[in-house]
């Protein structure tokens, strides 16, 4: 890992926390739950990026509330977080930010000497793999229990995400991967997921070495991850997934092909701050923005095809 910022208002551990809020993908929960063993009385609150920019959850915010795996907002206790778009931009906040492939490894590493957290010494790599964007096409097609869950988490389904913090604070992900809700879970998600995928097939457009599927139109809410995708794309560089639209808005994500070794490293991260620079977030290989739902996505997808070729030129 790199340089580190951020400074330590008490010794690690002996800081007075009682909230956690963290994100509601999978490097989120395995954040609250590292954290919720170390501050084992604190509520746990999951959400996501969009939502804190546009001001939720942030009037509860104050000096007893951990942050993970999100955006810096000041007057928090402790902060935790690796997305190049979240970098404080004073470097006197309380707790860390690095560059590493995974929230989840900078918690574990800040508090991994005064408390037990050896249930998350043994996958913690696995994390690292999983958000850091590492995964092979036969991690895909043979998907580990924790890579299963990954890619079945829904932030919108509050119920098994709190569920999973719980279970991941005490178990293994093969003993979370049994527990019979989770099972249910997974099954009734993958039914879902090869259902897009069928979609995908009628709503691709291929531009160059960037693949774009717009489901905008599409009636379920559903996870669209771009593993569930690249299999059958394996030598495009990137993808541009156009989510479901929902309160008259359409999110955008935007993934470097991981699995194609040849990919060109395109800087996603920059061009999704051309598009929207007030909604885009994340990394410079996985990342995202919104855009008003009538937006014009063919135009869209043209003017990113637009700027990716400008990257190759510079």
């Amino acid at each position: 890992m790199s340089k580190v910022y951020g400074y330590d208002p008490a010794a690690p551990g002996m800081y007075e926390i009682n909230k956690i809020l963290s994100d509601s993908d999978l490097d989120g929960i395995v954040c609250a739950a590292i954290l919720l063993n170390v501050y084992q009385q604190a509520e746990v609150y999951l959400t996501e990026s969009a939502q804190i920019r546009a001001g939720e959850l942030v009037t509860g915010i104050d000096s007893k509330t951990v942050i993970s795996d999100l955006m810096y907002i000041e007057g928090c206790g402790l902060y935790f977080d690796h997305h190049d778009s979240n970098k404080p931009e004073t470097e006197s906040f309380p707790g860390r930010w690095q560059f590493a492939d995974s929230a989840s490894r900078i918690v574990y590493e800040y508090f991994k000497h005064v408390s037990d957290l050896s249930l998350f010494a043994d996958y913690i790599q696995e994390v690292d793999k999983i958000d850091g964007g590492k995964i092979s096409l036969a991690d895909i097609e043979q998907r580990s229990p924790l890579l299963d869950i990954a890619l079945s988490i829904d932030r919108n389904n509050h119920a098994i995400n709190q569920l999973l913090v719980q279970l991941f604070s005490k178990y293994s992900p093969q003993t979370v991967w049994n527990n019979q809700a989770i099972k249910t879970y997974l099954q009734e998600t993958r039914s879902k997921q090869e259902q897009a995928q069928s979609y995908a097939s009628k709503h691709e457009t291929l531009l160059g070495d960037l693949l774009f599927i717009d489901f905008s139109s599409y009636a379920e809410d559903l996870k669209l991850h771009s593993y569930l995708f690249v299999s059958k794309h394996k030598d495009i560089s990137a993808i541009a997934i156009a989510k479901p639209a929902k309160d008259n808005r359409v999110k955008i994500g935007l993934y470097r092909n991981t699995i194609n070794p040849e990919a060109k490293e395109y800087d996603l991260l920059n061009m999704a701050k051309s598009i929207s620079p007030s909604s885009a977030g994340g990394h410079k290989g996985a990342c995202g923005f919104a855009l008003p739902a009538n937006s014009d996505l063919a135009k869209i997808a043209q003017e990113m095809r637009n700027y990716l070729d400008q990257q190759i030129i510079d």
